[in-house]
């Protein structure tokens, strides 16, 4: 618990430093973006340290947060007076102060109503969210496959070091979070603080559009405006109380776009330039989707950098040409060695990802391929209206004389092309944004139609919102789970939505006003059943439903076989344990129920590996483990096969229920 202080205060230090050296009136929005960045490169640095030198674990994790903390507090007592440190009680209060003050900023009674209203949805949906993210263990497909289960290696491990594992996304997929959940699990011996990360990502992109609203030139209602419609993204709002990555690399976007920004108006200041750079590499290491989304916005800032162009600024520009890879290599590099130390030299990225990308595309494929992603946020609870939208994409394709399951633009591992593909479901896995689709093309449209002689920061944005559109459709095939990778792309997307509605709230048609006031009702009304009736974490279950079946919400079918795998290895005693599994298996749910069993000891290692981690074995023999759990990989059949064979020692079958069979050694 003192780790985990040290680290509450190492942020809380941090943003105190930010705030002191840069008092304007963002500066405490932007410290805590601020304190974000440079605290989680801090947990990147500690947590690589500790894995290189194999002492992962408890105390030597509490004593590195805590000098981590000291170095900081004396640099705080040097630097600042006691008096400016009494000033943030009062500055804490001024922005969100502001927002009330409806006599200043509020044109009409309605304006100041639709500032309530979004207040308090955003209220709602923050503390609900929460309160999913701390009562809920995690429990999404992923998190039971490979983001849970990562971490739990690691720890057992006490290195980041690859291990051989039949999930090989456990390994090459980008560990940041996984990062703040071992940091986290470590110092609370739990993994109560597993789902958050990504609320405190969702918090972090609230506060970080505001910001990106107020540098395009919005005010204070504008502002709110975009935390509002960021806030109410159905995806987001399920994806804030889960272990998924997609909320923590749209936040880091967010960061590396506002500071791109701030970088842009004032790049003599190298503060900024090595902020953006820290946010860049942080993307970079949470999910492969911020490979794509840097591009578009990376020219966004390059377009406004040279707006006001003079010879000085060629310096500039060198600067974080040279500046920005370094640090997002230095930033990464690790994680790269360690998948090049496994899957080869070719393959820094890893190998799991690029069953996913598209190829061979021609003009007709690629918007055939932004067709079908689009499609993604167009399912509807009514059957009627989903029956003329696949009507209608079947008459697009066939003029465009396209395939809809074209193998070039679709995942391979769901070769048929559905609409919808799982129905009108509140999950975090396929849920679209219906409403938000919509307005993110209304504003952009509002956009490209105004003046030229209208500020071009918008015009700009704009341009690199589409850019992300346009650039992911290249590279990413079509897949029914798509619509959660969208995430960034409608985070990023609020400030150009609020621009847009605000200008139609300040119309002095009442009718216009009154409906603008409908639609934000719309929105709030609309996140009730994403905030409390999700697919994994409804509230009618996670406060009732005992702790240890909730991690089974994804596959409560394998609830029994697991919970009593785990009981079998706890009456023989057997801590080191040998896994076959497939290449999608749960296994998370066998250190967790362990871990509640009272046998944190017991360590799971894999078997029968047959890609490229198996290089990663260890001296161990198979004649060491007491007993192998074997799954079926995937297969309706039950385990039934009487023996099994690993490195020339033989299994024979003790227990099974369904696909799950636990073998020990023949006598």
């Amino acid at each position: 618990m003192l780790g985990m202080i040290a680290m509450i205060v190492f942020f809380l230090t941090v943003a105190l430093i930010s705030y002191q050296t840069d008092p304007d009136q963002a500066s405490l929005r932007k410290s805590f973006l601020i304190a974000c960045i440079y605290t989680s490169i801090a947990l990147v640095c500690i947590t690589e340290c500790l894995s290189y030198l194999g002492i992962l674990a408890s105390n030597y994790l509490m004593k590195a947060w805590s000098l981590a903390y000291c170095f900081l507090v004396l640099q705080i007592l040097s630097r600042t007076s006691v008096r400016q440190k009494l000033t943030l009680n009062y500055s804490c209060l001024r922005w969100l102060s502001s927002v009330f003050e409806s006599r200043l900023i509020a044109e009409s009674r309605l304006v100041r109503i639709a500032q309530i209203v979004c207040v308090l949805t955003v209220l709602a949906i923050a503390s609900m969210t929460l309160v999913a993210s701390f009562i809920a263990p995690p429990n999404t497909h992923d998190s039971m496959t490979y983001h849970m289960s990562r971490v739990a290696h690691w720890i057992a491990n006490q290195s980041l070091a690859h291990y051989p594992t039949s999930i090989s996304r456990q390994l090459d997929q980008p560990p940041f979070t996984g990062f703040v959940i071992l940091n986290f699990q470590i110092l609370t011996n739990s993994d109560y603080l597993a789902n958050l990360v990504q609320w405190m990502s969702f918090l972090g992109s609230l506060i970080g559009v505001s910001l990106i609203a107020k540098h395009l030139g919005g005010n204070h209602i504008t502002q709110l405006f975009a935390v509002f419609f960021c806030a109410t993204i159905p995806m987001g709002i399920l994806q804030a109380s889960s272990t998924q990555t997609d909320y923590a690399v749209s936040f880091w976007l967010v960061c590396y776009v506002y500071f791109l920004m701030v970088w842009a108006e004032l790049p003599k200041r190298i503060f900024n330039l090595v902020t953006l750079s820290c946010a860049l590499g942080l993307a970079l290491l949470t999910k492969g989707t911020a490979y794509i989304y840097v591009f578009p916005v990376s020219l966004l800032g390059l377009m406004l950098f040279l707006q006001q162009w003079s010879k000085e600024k060629w310096k500039y520009l060198a600067y974080a040409l040279i500046i920005g890879p370094l640090i997002a290599f230095l930033t990464n590099i690790s994680h790269w060695i360690r998948n090049i130390s496994v899957f080869g030299l070719g393959h820094p990225l890893g190998v799991s990802g690029s069953i996913t990308l598209t190829y061979n595309l021609n003009p007709q494929l690629y918007l055939s391929n932004i067709i079908k992603h689009s499609t993604l946020h167009l399912v509807s609870p009514i059957d009627y209206i989903n029956q003329y939208v696949q009507m209608g994409l079947k008459t697009i394709h066939a003029l465009l004389g396209v395939d809809l399951s074209a193998p070039e633009t679709t995942f391979v591992f769901f070769p048929e092309f559905q609409f919808p593909a799982f129905g009108f479901v509140f999950n975090e896995d396929i849920s679209g944004n219906f409403l938000h689709f919509f307005l993110l093309n209304l504003s952009l449209i509002y956009v490209f139609s105004r003046n030229k002689s209208d500020p071009r920061r918008a015009f700009y944005y704009s341009l690199s919102v589409v850019g992300l559109i346009l650039i992911y459709n290249f590279f990413i095939a079509w897949q029914p789970w798509a619509s959660r990778l969208h995430l960034p792309i409608f985070v990023l997307s609020s400030p150009l939505i609020a621009l847009f509605f605000h200008s139609l709230s300040i119309h002095h048609n009442r009718i216009m006003q009154g409906f603008c006031i409908l639609l934000l009702i719309a929105l709030s009304v609309a996140s009730k059943p994403y905030l409390f009736s999700s697919a994994t974490k409804p509230f009618s279950k996670i406060f009732n439903a005992p702790r240890v079946e909730q991690y089974f919400a994804s596959a409560p079918h394998l609830t029994q076989p697991y919970i009593e795998a785990v009981n079998f290895l706890d009456e023989m005693r057997c801590q080191h344990v040998g896994l076959s599994l497939g290449s999608d298996d749960y296994e998370y749910p066998l250190w967790a129920v362990s871990q509640l069993n009272q046998s944190a000891e017991r360590r799971f290692t894999h078997l029968d590996v047959s890609n490229g981690s198996e290089v990663a074995r260890s001296d161990n023999s198979a004649a060491e483990y007491c007993a192998v759990v074997v799954s079926n990989k995937g297969k309706p059949e039950p385990v039934n096969q009487p023996t099994i064979s690993f490195d020339n020692t033989s299994y024979l079958l003790a227990w099974s229920i369904g696909q799950v069979g636990i073998y020990l050694q023949n006598p």
